[in-house]
């Protein structure tokens, strides 16, 4: 069993490591006691409601289905923080998509517990592998904390603008632009999974066939294809969630037929419903589209960073991005 010192603000704690060690750290002023203790385990399906609860109370609704369809594609990279009682405290999680590269995902702690050293404890996993590419989705705030953690300079490849809003009810839904061929959109077929598969790996840049069929395979979600001369050259997916829908993904070959895509996914959503659609910056095209939509309101970037040499997407084929949770767009 080996020991080690964390300085947690002004207070130095003690760690022990080991298998389904017990964790003593100072005092949480937030709490009434003078001595906690909890454990790193892996996470089991049964922990899943417990995990929603702490999101519950950072109203992270958006997260839910993210962690759901990730935790279903591959449970062996989710940890959870436990005290003595059977209290979880914390969750982080990442998806492997290839040998060498993993993505985080969710990280969060029990507002009582985040003066605690849980929340770096759960982020030291980020170096199990460190030789592997890290990559993940952050705020702008965090990238030194992150650096610090992962032990390496990260590098951003892109930055993202999460928005929130009800389409407005104004806008034609049925524009043609008589100088674009047209382009057929259509519901998802099982006979065209197999293309969505590779038009996604085509623009994820690494395969991820197991995410994708458990995130569009759900019954809270609506895809649709667009095809050209045979072709898929586009698609996107809409999630309905506990307080908001979100469009994620929406990838398409040009301007021209992410706004067919689109137009299709808005004629799902009832009138008056919030929807997410969040849109990688240097794409001006995507940011203009969320815009003409009224979707632009509000807004936060997130920065998108690798430990080790970035992946380099067409950025221009991406306007509403699959996760930045569980992805790289």
């Amino acid at each position: 069993m080996n020991t080690y010192y964390h300085q947690n603000c002004s207070n130095i704690d003690l760690f022990e490591m080991g298998a389904d060690t017990l964790v003593p750290f100072a005092r949480n002023k937030t709490r009434a006691f003078s001595n906690v203790h909890f454990r790193i385990r892996s996470m089991k399906e049964q922990d899943l409601t417990r995990v929603n609860h702490l999101l519950d109370d950072k109203k992270w609704i958006m997260e839910k289905a993210y962690l759901d369809c990730a935790f279903k594609t591959n449970p062996r990279d989710f940890d959870v923080a436990e005290t003595v009682d059977r209290e979880i405290i914390g969750c982080y999680s990442s998806l492997s998509f290839t040998d060498n590269l993993y993505v985080s995902g969710l990280w969060i702690v029990h507002k009582d517990y985040r003066s605690s050293s849980v929340g770096y404890k759960l982020a030291k996993t980020i170096n199990r592998f460190p030789d592997r590419n890290y990559a993940g989705f952050i705020w702008p705030h965090m990238q030194d904390k992150i650096n610090m953690i992962t032990k390496s300079n990260t590098t951003q490849a892109y930055t993202t603008w999460y928005n929130s809003g009800r389409i407005e009810q104004h806008v034609d839904l049925n524009p043609r632009h008589k100088h674009e061929e047209q382009v057929l959109i259509h519901p998802l077929k099982h006979s065209t999974l197999s293309a969505v598969i590779q038009y996604d790996t085509q623009i994820h840049k690494v395969p991820r066939k197991a995410y994708i069929i458990n995130w569009i395979s759900n019954p809270q979600s609506k895809t649709y294809v667009a095809v050209k001369d045979g072709k898929l050259c586009g698609y996107a997916v809409l999630r309905f969630q506990d307080t908001c829908l979100q469009i994620a993904p929406l990838y398409a070959n040009n301007e021209y037929v992410a706004n067919e895509v689109f137009l299709k996914i808005a004629s799902e959503v009832p009138k008056g419903c919030v929807v997410g659609f969040t849109s990688p910056l240097e794409n001006n095209a995507a940011t203009k589209l969320a815009a003409r939509y009224g979707m632009m309101g509000q807004g936060m970037p997130l920065l998108m960073v690798f430990r080790h040499d970035p992946i380099h997407l067409d950025i221009n084929k991406i306007y509403a991005l699959s996760s930045t949770s569980f992805g790289l767009c």
